[in-house]
């Protein structure tokens, strides 16, 4: 088990500390960190993270699809929500359906529900 997993989110930016000093350009890292802030209420420090990740697999080539991508801007559109910035959260949300348009339906169903 990771210690995101483990409920661990200090341990895990230790880890992802080591991490990205082997290898910087590594976005999973990023997306990890981001979680690990989400948890401890840094909502901020989160978004700064994911907009790393989204900015180096948009870099990426990719041959599995834009999966990790429509997800780091789905998480992003849900932080932006908590925010109270729902133009930024609509924005994101659509960037997750452009980045994987076959999950589409799914995030529109999710942007409705969350702009009630």
């Amino acid at each position: 088990m990771t210690k995101l997993q483990l409920g661990d989110a200090r341990g895990a930016l230790a880890a992802a500390d080591v991490a990205l000093g082997l290898d910087p350009s590594f976005p999973d890292i990023y997306m990890q960190r981001a979680i690990a802030w989400k948890m401890l209420g840094k909502v901020d420090q989160a978004l700064d993270e994911l907009n790393k990740a989204i900015t180096l697999w948009t870099a990426l080539p990719r041959k599995d699809g834009n999966g990790p991508l429509s997800t780091a801007h789905a998480f992003k559109s849900q932080l932006l929500q908590k925010q109270n910035k729902p133009a930024e959260a609509m924005t994101a949300a659509e960037a997750a359906v452009a980045a994987a348009p076959e999950q589409g339906g799914e995030y529109r169903q999710r942007i409705r529900r969350a702009c009630r």
